[in-house]
């Protein structure tokens, strides 16, 4: 009797059960049939996003490179307030985009790195929240950096340097994810696809199954529970029935004397009932063999029926008891928590991911997607002064510096005094008449070069005519500056035209732009003659402006008149003790 209660207990539970797995199953079936019909359809596309990722990450690296960029111009003073100003808000646009796709990433890497046995992306995501916290360094700094630069002043040059210092950090970090993105990070991405997929496809298939399952585990709960109440009610009621029994078995123990073998029989059947499942019933019944003997044909029957029960399906129902109370106690767990598992991330994925959105941004083009965020901006370059080649554009720096070499060369093959200067000759015949010889020798030396370039080197060269001219102007220039010094110091003279040529190689801009030199050089770039003789050669080989042209040819004219004003000047007072120094150096047997 308790056996049967407990059995119907436990199947009355797996009943109520019912229900609620029948909800969680059909409405994770119904989730993971959309999952699974958008897994099969794009498939191929979470593939094609680890490009794409890529792609983003060298776009946060180009803002980190920007962000350095405006740093160095506030530094150098290169760029006024306002552009300064425009680029900074425009930083700020980028820094706010590039943090919101830094976390999208780290969002994605982490989902794929939770499906993966070893947790491979795990330095990754770690290093992409450093880069995120620098990003957001960076975003602070630009703001603080805007308020003076509202108000057309300079920033504060401790900002300045900290945030110089702070993207490059950032952009270290993105170079060390993306040196290792082709071997490991790419892979990782591509596998932990894979795994997602399965899981959900695998998901789907124990829905699948569970829902097929369901209507045979609901008929065999409904079978059980009603052979488990018929048990009950047969064994209550007999039950009720045994005090008359046992009653009658005592009024009448001389009537069963007759009918003896047939009960033996139904006592033979009853056997296995009473030895099994009813040890309790054992005495009573043996009180009543005696009844059973001789007379009860009704209890005879209801004790036959009874023991045929118990015989044949009172088993059975046990045997499907213990099958629902199996299940219910081990299966249904595990079965529940399966759904609610694969329920949970196909409805995270959609609450995090709209799967809508995701699906519009496959349908796109994403090679035309990410080739517009590498280049949202298309430059058209149209060259005012265009010159075919490299050799071309640098001839100016290098023939200006041929005429100086060759200005050097001459002053130190060449004696600038006279024998006998003193009977026949002032200072100044000396000066102005050895300054003739070195003038004649400097124009042979400009058309060698000018005419070497043209048909020897075959540079590009816009005006021809206008290029020999400046080149022979150029070289009487720097005759004159090269003379002068010799002629009034002696061989101090050619050591201070040595360290002239030494500063203006570095400081006249001639082979890449004097705004990115050191503040030393652009302070002297304005006092230098190779400055204006590169500036004017580089007008007749591109193209002349008139008033450029103008303009240098002015300034070389100035260094032109305070070469002949110093020797002019300085000639006859320092002769005789530029005489001595030479004399002295002689002695020396050093210099000659």
């Amino acid at each position: 009797m308790d056996d049967t209660a407990k059995a119907q207990k436990i199947i009355q539970t797996a009943q109520e059960s019912m229900p609620k797995v029948e909800q969680v199953v059909g409405n994770g079936k119904e989730m993971a049939a959309a999952a699974d019909d958008f897994l099969t359809k794009n498939e191929d596309a979470f593939a094609s996003m680890i490009p794409i990722v890529k792609q983003n990450l060298l776009l946060l690296k180009q803002t980190a490179d920007t962000v350095s960029g405006l740093t160095n111009s506030l530094k150098d003073n290169s760029m006024n307030p306002e552009s300064a100003l425009q680029m900074s808000q425009a930083l700020d646009e980028q820094l706010t985009n590039g943090i919101n796709e830094i976390d999208r990433t780290i969002g994605m890497f982490t989902r794929i790195n939770e499906n993966m046995p070893n947790k491979p992306l795990t330095g990754v995501i770690q290093k992409l929240g450093d880069t995120k916290a620098k990003f957001e360094q960076q975003l602070s700094l630009v703001r603080k950096i805007e308020v003076p630069l509202k108000e057309g002043k300079q920033p504060n040059s401790q900002l300045i340097s900290q945030l110089n210092q702070t993207s490059q950090q950032a952009s270290e970090l993105l170079n060390n994810i993306l040196d290792r993105y082709d071997s490991e990070i790419a892979p990782n991405m591509t596998e932990g696809y894979k795994k997602l997929i399965q899981v959900a496809k695998d998901s789907v298939s124990v829905l699948n199954t569970a829902k097929e399952k369901l209507p045979d585990i609901k008929q065999i709960l409904q079978d059980s529970a009603k052979a488990a109440n018929f048990g009950h009610d047969r064994l209550k009621q007999l039950q009720q029935d045994l005090p008359n029994i046992e009653k009658k078995v005592h009024e009448t123990v001389q009537k069963i004397q007759t009918v003896m073998p047939k009960v033996v029989q139904g006592v033979n059947a009853a056997a296995n009932f009473f030895h099994n499942d009813f040890p309790k019933l054992e005495p009573k019944i043996h009180k009543a063999a005696d009844f059973v003997r001789n007379d009860l044909p009704g209890v005879e029957n209801d004790i036959r029926q009874v023991a045929e029960l118990i015989r044949t399906k009172l088993p059975e129902v046990e045997d499907a008891t213990h099958k629902i109370a199996n299940l219910v106690r081990n299966d249904l767990p595990n079965l529940e928590k399966a759904v609610k598992n694969a329920a949970n991330k196909v409805r995270k994925f959609n609450n995090e991911e709209n799967l809508g959105d995701i699906i519009e941004l496959l349908k796109n083009d994403i090679n035309k997607e990410s080739d517009f965020l590498a280049n949202p901006v298309l430059l058209k370059e149209h060259k005012v002064f265009p010159i075919p080649n490299y050799g071309s554009a640098n001839s100016p720096f290098y023939t200006t510096l041929s005429l100086w070499v060759g200005a050097l060369l001459l002053i130190s093959l060449l004696r600038v005094d006279v024998e006998n200067r003193e009977s026949f000759y002032s200072p100044y015949h000396e000066y102005f008449g050895r300054f003739l010889t070195f003038a004649t020798i400097g124009l042979f030396q400009a058309l060698i070069v000018t005419l070497g370039d043209l048909f020897l080197l075959k540079a590009y060269v816009a005006d021809k005519v206008p290029f020999i001219l400046s080149g022979i102007f150029i070289s009487f220039v720097f005759m004159s500056i090269v003379y002068t010094l010799v002629s009034i110091f002696g061989n101090v003279g050619k050591g201070l035209a040595i360290i002239l040529l030494v500063l203006q190689i570095s400081g006249s801009g001639g082979t890449f732009p004097i705004q990115v030199t050191p503040p030393f050089f652009r302070a002297i770039n304005p006092f230098l003659p190779f400055t204006y003789a590169i500036n004017l050669m580089r007008e007749t080989v591109g193209g002349m402006v008139h008033d450029l042209v103008i303009h240098n040819i002015l300034f070389l004219l100035l260094f032109l008149i305070i070469g002949f004003a110093l020797g002019i000047l300085l000639k006859k007072p320092l002769a005789k003790h530029t005489e001595k120094i030479a004399e002295l150096a002689k002695k020396s047997k050093l210099i000659h």
